[in-house]
């Protein structure tokens, strides 16, 4: 019965950690779904392409400040990809730290011929995510006549 507990929390904790999350907002014609294999990111625009909307994503930084960018850049290719985009144009790639900071105490007290005394530091714990933003967008192949 204990393994099993400490199985449970095990897998509770590792499906939170290596996560990343994502979010669209379609501000032109959705397309049926694709593999996010095929999108492409750019960090120019194509020559050819019409807009479908706006992506985002995020994933904490655990062990790999690397692993935790590969994920947000991973998920905003899912997120694309769930709207018909073959492309992101990267608007943003970031790191933002939350939470940071601390604090120092101290107090002293005392009776008739005491004297009591106490000193307390320490800080919060943070939390740093990387943060990736683009363009979602429908790559337009070449032509191949000449107009």
């Amino acid at each position: 019965m204990r393994f099993l507990k400490v199985s449970i929390v095990l897998i509770i904790l590792f499906s939170l950690i290596n996560c990343a999350t994502g979010s669209h907002i379609v501000t032109g014609e959705r397309r049926p779904p694709i593999d996010p294999a095929h999108v492409r990111l750019f960090l120019d625009p194509p020559p050819r392409y019409e807009t479908i909307g706006l992506v985002e994503a995020a994933s904490d930084v655990d062990l790999s400040s690397q692993k935790a960018q590969d994920r947000a850049l991973n998920e905003l290719k899912k997120q694309a990809a769930k709207i018909g985009a073959n492309g992101v144009i990267l608007q943003n790639v970031d790191t933002t730290t939350a939470g940071a900071g601390g604090f120092l105490g101290s107090g002293f007290g005392g009776q008739t011929g005491a004297i009591t005394g106490s000193i307390m530091f320490g800080t919060s714990g943070s939390k740093t995510t990387k943060k990736a933003k683009g363009i979602a967008i429908l790559v337009l192949e070449e032509s191949s006549d000449n107009e």
